[in-house]
């Protein structure tokens, strides 16, 4: 337990916070020295590789005496400068390796991720099915449920309570919020009406405007909200 944590404390110092920082700086400085870049991208691929190792193996592996003490030397010999050992793994193992099988790599990459995005969408539509048989089935267990009858009590789920809930209240709810909203006088929203008045275009020149006849109505500056007085009078709202 103790050479665990110890490991983990190490590793996570000088074989991922340093060469992260170490990344950083070859980056950011201009110009770009290619000699930095190339090391901090053979180190990480190199420890790509480790990693896809450990994850799949550590398991089965991990009860091996002294394996945290031989991880914890492997890793600071692939991150300490002084000793530059990622870029010889990599120009050792990983470089040739994947250049004589950098096809059929790709080939099962492709393959591995067409078949994981099929699993998933199959996955998904079986659930997305099962929750509307099961939304269904609550619906008309809710709708079987007539008040006044004498039914056994039955264990129900909280999608069914909650869809019971909705069918109870909700017409009520939105009911009542259609009739707040046509009660809103349109110079209720400034923002509103000041969008809409920008669109419309002011009279034509050619075209002057006739005075008001006989049949239409002055508007009322009073209802407009414009004018001095009480503003427009809201209507009272229906329950």
């Amino acid at each position: 337990m103790i050479m665990s944590l110890l490991s983990h404390l190490l590793s996570a110092w000088f074989a991922f916070l340093l060469p992260c920082f170490n990344t950083w700086k070859a980056l950011s400085h201009r110009p770009l020295s290619e000699q930095d870049v190339a090391r901090w991208a053979q180190y990480w691929t190199v420890m790509g590789a480790f990693m896809t190792f450990e994850y799949t193996l550590e398991t089965f592996i991990s009860w091996v005496p002294f394996y945290w003490e031989l991880k914890t030397v492997f890793l600071l010999f692939l991150s300490l400068p002084q000793l530059n050992g990622a870029s010889w793994v990599y120009g050792t193992y990983i470089a040739p390796y994947f250049s004589k099988n950098e096809a059929e790599i790709d080939r099962s990459i492709a393959a591995v991720q067409g078949n994981t995005v099929a699993f998933l969408s199959d996955k998904l539509s079986g659930l997305w099915g099962f929750l509307q048989s099961t939304l269904t089935k609550g619906q008309a267990q809710v709708a079987s449920q007539q008040p006044g009858q004498n039914q056994p009590a039955t264990a129900t789920s909280p999608v069914q309570t909650a869809m019971g809930l909705w069918n109870s209240y909700g017409p009520a709810v939105m009911g009542y919020m259609n009739k707040a909203k046509a009660a809103e006088p349109a110079g209720a929203n400034p923002a509103a009406a000041a969008s809409t008045s920008s669109f419309q275009s002011p009279p034509s020149a050619a075209q002057p405007r006739t005075p008001y006849s006989e049949n239409e109505v002055y508007p009322n500056p009073h209802a407009m909200g414009t004018g001095p007085g009480t503003g427009p009078s809201f209507p009272e709202p229906t329950i």
